[in-house]
């Protein structure tokens, strides 16, 4: 039986570009964990909420719900209960974080000691988080509510991302002359500066100018045959003031 996809597979291989998934390409894989980290650091700080502000709010029982969900959002979850394998699991944007910051250190053979410290430091954020879900989830075995070991759980949980968000800034910059990468910043500019203010945004991009910036994307992206997006581009340097 002839194979049909040989020929593709040929003219790949005779192009010199051969094919590669997304996760061994950087640009591509950083976008991927910009936005599992904004995210992430979304159900964390609604987390940091309810643990401060509206602790004495709720009834443990409706207060632990509302952790759990957040939780199970983090680290994922079985979306069919009665079949718990991982043909069955959906991963939470915390443990999609921590696998691309894997993968992004492995590109780099574990060589690269910023993306090595990164995905170290995901991974034991993730592992913070586990250990807060079994605590949760221990709840519905005895109905108790250990509420000091979960104070402590959510508190660490708090220590370890912000660790992760001194990182990033620097993970980031790796990438800066990357016209989609940039572009991609630019759109989720607003996010970033949620996070982490406007003056600190100026402080980790200082040295790269608007202009040249601009020029840049606008040559890259003429280079590859994308005019259509010089209207979007400027439009988003006119209006967000970033630079």
């Amino acid at each position: 039986m002839k194979n049909e996809s040989t020929p593709v597979i040929a003219e790949i291989e005779r192009s010199g570009h051969p094919f590669s998934a997304f996760y061994q390409n950087n640009p591509v894989l950083i976008q991927f964990i910009i936005e599992e980290f904004i995210q992430t650091h979304q159900l964390i700080h609604h987390t940091e909420k309810l643990m401060s502000e509206k602790f004495d709010l709720y009834e443990p029982e409706h207060l632990f719900s509302l952790l759990m969900q957040t939780i199970v959002e983090l680290i994922g979850h079985y979306f069919n209960e009665k079949r718990p394998s991982l043909a069955y699991w959906s991963k939470g944007t915390l443990s999609k974080l921590k696998d691309n910051c894997n993968q992004l250190s492995l590109n780099y053979l574990h060589n690269n000691k910023l993306f090595s410290n990164f995905h170290l430091t995901a991974h034991e954020t993730w592992v913070i988080a586990t250990h807060t879900y079994e605590i949760l989830n221990s709840v519905n075995a005895n109905h108790q509510y250990p509420l000091l070991p979960l104070k402590r759980s959510f508190l660490l949980l708090h220590l370890k991302f912000n660790r992760m968000k001194r990182i990033l800034p620097k993970i980031l910059f790796e990438f800066i002359q990357n016209e989609n990468v940039l572009y991609f910043l630019l759109k989720k500019i607003e996010d970033l500066t949620t996070i982490y203010g406007y003056n600190l945004i100026q402080k980790g991009w200082k040295g790269i100018k608007k202009s040249e910036s601009l020029e840049l994307m606008l040559n890259r992206y003429k280079e590859r045959g994308f005019d259509s997006h010089e209207p979007a581009i400027k439009h988003l340097f006119e209006t967000l003031d970033i630079m």
